[in-house]
């Protein structure tokens, strides 16, 4: 008799943590209000992730939606026991990373964005899992310090500075240059994680809003009117609201898909593996046209393309 009712008590204490424990698993909200996040989530193979494509999150202001994704990202990390940041060590050099906390949003842009073309045909993405991303671009002493070369000495257009970003890397060179040194836990983002990365929450033509004015204070670019004349060092402007330097601007920044166009079709995870050229975004410092500057807009090339105006940023899976 004794062990029956102690079967009951148990099975009844059982039931009443685990009931606890769903109730309290149901009230995180990662430090966002209770209205935007019951408002602006979605559920994705049984976990509730933050739907920055939801119509809530777009009716938000810029503002709104830099200091929302901003609280995600840190509640995120609060909530899983994870850092925000990262800094490793590789041979000598500091490598400074990013949380990027999962979630569902817009990529591509709308049909009357301002410079927008046919390759941007606008779908939802999920990207499901959280993964950290390099804080800068590759900057030339990271490069020199895992390749030991130094592409970019005595070319016409660069200035040789430890803190600059790097260029005159291609996608192979980055391949079988840099990442077979780092290790299998480092690799080119996908450009869906790329572009999640760079809107930081944001759902306009650039991660700060809509205003042109703006772009000097975000981006080293030749509407910026800054005191650069080529390649500036990591860092010199604002971030985005994941704290991400230089996401537009600068140097473009290889991605690990092929370039093919958007079909429309809403996603999870995509990565594209068909084509013959490769996919790098952002825009670059060099006078090609504000619509370049745009969140959405994508570039493509040979993956063997070395130039003054292309470099890259890492991904360090969790």
């Amino acid at each position: 008799m004794r062990g029956k009712y102690f079967f009951c008590f148990f099975f009844m204490f059982f039931c009443s943590v685990f009931s606890l424990l769903k109730i309290k698993a149901q009230d995180v909200t990662y430090g966002l209000p209770q209205e935007i996040w019951q408002n602006c989530r979605y559920n994705h193979n049984g976990e509730w992730l933050l739907d920055m494509a939801s119509e809530r999150w777009c009716n938000l202001s810029v503002s709104d939606q830099q200091s929302y994704a901003k609280a995600y990202q840190e509640g995120y990390a609060r909530a899983k026991g994870l850092d925000l940041e990262k800094i490793i060590n590789k041979s000598g050099a500091m490598f400074e990373f990013r949380l990027i906390p999962p979630g569902r949003f817009w990529r591509g842009s709308p049909e009357e964005e301002v410079g927008r073309n046919d390759r941007e045909k606008r779908h939802k993405v999920v990207i499901s899992n959280a993964y950290y991303i390099q804080k800068t671009e590759i900057t030339q002493i990271q490069w020199r310090s895992i390749t030991g070369e130094s592409p970019f000495s005595r070319q016409i257009k660069m200035e040789e500075n430890d803190s600059h970003a790097a260029a005159y890397i291609s996608w192979d060179n980055i391949k079988g240059k840099m990442l077979t040194k780092m290790g299998e836990e480092y690799r080119l983002p996908t450009e869906a994680q790329w572009e999640y990365a760079c809107r930081g929450g944001t759902t306009g033509r650039y991660y700060w809003g809509e205003s042109e004015s703006e772009i000097g204070q975000y981006a080293n670019s030749d509407w910026g009117n800054n005191s650069f004349k080529y390649i500036a060092p990591v860092m010199s402007f604002k971030p985005n609201a994941f704290g991400l330097y230089d996401m537009i601007g600068n140097v473009w920044e290889w991605c690990e898909d092929m370039f093919q166009n958007y079909t429309g079709e809403d996603l999870v995870d995509p990565c594209n593996i068909s084509g013959s050229k490769r996919v790098f975004r952002g825009g670059s410092c060099y006078p090609f046209g504000i619509r370049w500057l745009r969140s959405a807009c994508r570039g493509w090339d040979d993956s063997s393309l070395r130039n003054d105006r292309t470099g890259a940023r890492l991904l360090l899976r969790l």
